[in-house]
């Protein structure tokens, strides 16, 4: 969804606490302007709620919907010091045809969401990618 300001982030914050679903994804990335992108997931079974009960906080936003997606983490010690991980990612996936929709990168993980038709191949060019560790 596209938030018109910083200051709207309290407002989607407050909508948020007020509606108390689990929100397991959550990335915000400024745009041009004052705009914010924000990319969260949210179970299907509450889709149109949030976004009822949002809009009731934030009534400019704009909500863009891709459902059903699914999430990939990559978990790693401390990708602090191993550069371009998320790259190779994102280069692999692309590769891949694989569609990004939203990336979320930490000190020590990666979440990617992609549509979850495309799941399989995901994992498979991943896969291909990454070595696994145990």
């Amino acid at each position: 969804m596209s938030v018109p300001s910083p200051e709207a982030l309290g407002d989607f914050a407050r909508g948020l606490m007020a509606l108390k679903r689990p929100l397991p994804f959550l990335a915000a990335v400024p745009g041009p302007g004052k705009l914010f992108t924000l990319s969260f997931g949210i179970s299907v079974d509450f889709a149109e709620e949030v976004g009822r009960h949002l809009k009731d906080y934030l009534p400019v936003i704009t909500i863009r919907r891709h459902r059903p997606v699914a999430a990939i983490f990559l978990h790693g010690p401390h990708f602090g010091d191993r550069y371009g991980i998320a790259d190779t990612l994102v280069q692999a996936l692309d590769r891949g045809k694989v569609s990004l929709l939203a990336l979320s990168c930490a000190v020590s993980s990666i979440t990617a969401m992609v549509r979850e038709e495309q799941l399989p191949l995901a994992l498979q060019v991943l896969g291909e990618t990454f070595e696994e560790q145990s």
